[in-house]
């Protein structure tokens, strides 16, 4: 028994590292390895009827980005976390500057919505987002997958 335990442990453990490890990629490392930041006409037909993955240290997030700027969506808690997952709408758009915005009318079980604006980037046929300041190249940069 002691020594499934110390796999599981181990298991666990090293999906906290790789979760923490995709976390600290910033916008400067991934403009490094020739990424680009895309401009809003590509943003648009990257994200439009598309359905979004990405994953941080506490959610695992999937939502669909639908032609009528509506937006469905779950963010499930990852292991070690506590909670479950909530299931979410809203509306989305992208800024005349190429961002990508959300507003959150419903989130779980009558909770308050949120509201944010990322930037998008392409390295190869990788996404990445990131939030915060745009003038920041120090922030993080997350992966998402984009598929129609």
């Amino acid at each position: 028994m002691k020594s499934g335990w110390n796999v599981s442990a181990a298991i666990l453990a090293m999906s906290w590292v790789c979760a923490a490890h995709a976390q600290e990629m910033t916008v400067q490392e991934l403009k490094q390895k020739g990424a680009r930041q895309l401009p809003a006409a590509e943003v648009k037909t990257a994200l439009t009827d598309a359905t979004l993955r990405y994953e941080n240290v506490e959610n695992a997030t999937q939502l669909r980005l639908k032609a009528d700027g509506s937006v469905d969506g779950i963010a499930r808690r990852r292991v070690g976390s506590t909670g479950g997952g909530r299931a979410f709408s809203g509306t989305w758009k992208v800024t005349d500057e190429g961002r990508w915005c959300f507003e959150a009318q419903s989130f779980g079980q009558g909770s308050g919505g949120g509201a944010f604006c990322r930037d998008v980037f392409q390295l190869g046929d990788k996404y990445f987002y990131a939030g915060g300041n745009p003038k920041n190249d120090g922030r993080p940069a997350v992966e998402m997958s984009v598929s129609k």
